[in-house]
């Protein structure tokens, strides 16, 4: 099984302290601030690891790739999922302020064509992450997996508190995916 995770970097919160406004007050400026991968989307780097790994054999049973899109120091974030057990990182190179959803599904998108994986771990929830209606757009217009399993709900108050809006916005759109929904700690085989 080939299974793609996008992965994005994230301020260290140890660090915020160093956000700076650009000379002339129009931007933020990121200089001098230290990186890490979004811890959310570490869990879905492990949750890939235990997907491919057979815990009675210890071999693996398939691929995990990570992808990044951005400034070519993202590659520090891609280095920290492969240390992780990732076998291969792509990074899609980017400048920040260029970043938007679009751009980000259609990079995808462009992923998904060229490595076809058989699951996509994606982020849904809404507000700092993909609406559950967004998400099952891009899943059905973009990306196409035979399996996606909702990542992220339910981790905040903020967002939604379970997939049923996002496989019920899935069923909608797409009668090819098959969402695969977990419960914290809960295990699966495809």
């Amino acid at each position: 099984m080939k299974i793609l995770v996008p992965v994005k970097r994230v301020c260290d919160p140890d660090n915020a302290n160093k956000v700076k406004v650009s000379d002339d007050s129009k931007a933020v400026t990121s200089d001098g601030l230290e990186w890490k991968p979004n811890p959310f989307d570490e869990y879905a780097v492990e949750a890939a690891l235990r997907l491919v790994e057979n815990a009675a054999t210890n071999e693996r049973n398939g691929e995990v790739i990570v992808v990044s899109i951005g400034p070519s120091d993202v590659q520090q974030t891609l280095r920290q999922t492969l240390a992780m057990g990732a076998d291969r990182g792509i990074l899609v190179q980017a400048e920040d302020k260029e970043l938007d959803s679009l751009v980000v599904a259609r990079a995808l998108k462009a992923l998904v064509d060229k490595e076809k994986p058989d699951l996509v771990l994606m982020p849904i929830g809404g507000h700092f992450v993909m609406s559950p209606k967004d998400a099952a757009i891009a899943v059905n217009r973009y990306l196409k997996p035979k399996f996606v399993i909702p990542m992220h709900y339910g981790t905040f108050p903020i967002l939604e508190p379970n997939a049923d809006r996002f496989v019920a916005e899935l069923a909608k759109v797409s009668p090819v995916t098959r969402p695969i929904v977990l419960a914290p700690g809960e295990e699966t085989t495809i």
